[in-house]
């Protein structure tokens, strides 16, 4: 008799597993889509946004839709998922390199590197995988990359 309730419940597991959607990480998929490093820097006028793009990166969107992938070094893994805004310390005006920094929450953090991200790719990425959600599903479970949310706070 426990042998059939470990096997019926076994099977149960497995076949819930077989339901749930692909989760995606959301440094995955923007890494996935982000061009080589920036050697020289971005020049920016201003910051529309960012969001957290996995455990040790932002995403930073500049005037004219430009989209940057920002690597921080690991100590900022555990200031990102909470903080409400970042702050950019450069050296030069309207200008940031890896030599600069970020600060998030009470942290400031060097950046390690500065990758440009390819939006529309990102965007047709996440248009596929909604498609393959189960029915009655309108979100991507991610940590967190929301079906509709993908260019982050201000």
């Amino acid at each position: 008799m426990r042998f059939m309730l470990l096997v019926f419940v076994s099977v149960l597991v497995a076949g819930c597993a077989a339901q749930v959607p692909r989760e995606v990480r959301s440094g995955e998929i923007y890494t996935r889509h982000a061009a080589e490093e920036e050697a020289r820097g971005v020049m920016f006028a201003f910051v529309r946004s960012w969001r957290r793009a996995g455990d040790d990166a932002v995403l930073i969107e500049f005037n004219r839709n430009r989209y940057y992938l920002f690597e921080l070094e690991p100590r900022c893994s555990r200031e990102i998922p909470f903080a409400q805004s970042i702050a950019l310390q450069t050296s030069t005006p309207r200008r940031i390199d890896r030599f600069d920094r970020i600060r998030v929450g009470s942290e400031t953090c060097r950046i390690t590197s500065i990758r440009e991200v390819n939006m529309e790719a990102v965007q047709a990425d996440l248009e596929a995988l909604r498609q393959t959600l189960e029915p009655g599903r309108s979100t991507i479970e991610t940590d967190v990359i929301h079906a509709d949310d993908y260019s982050g706070g201000t």
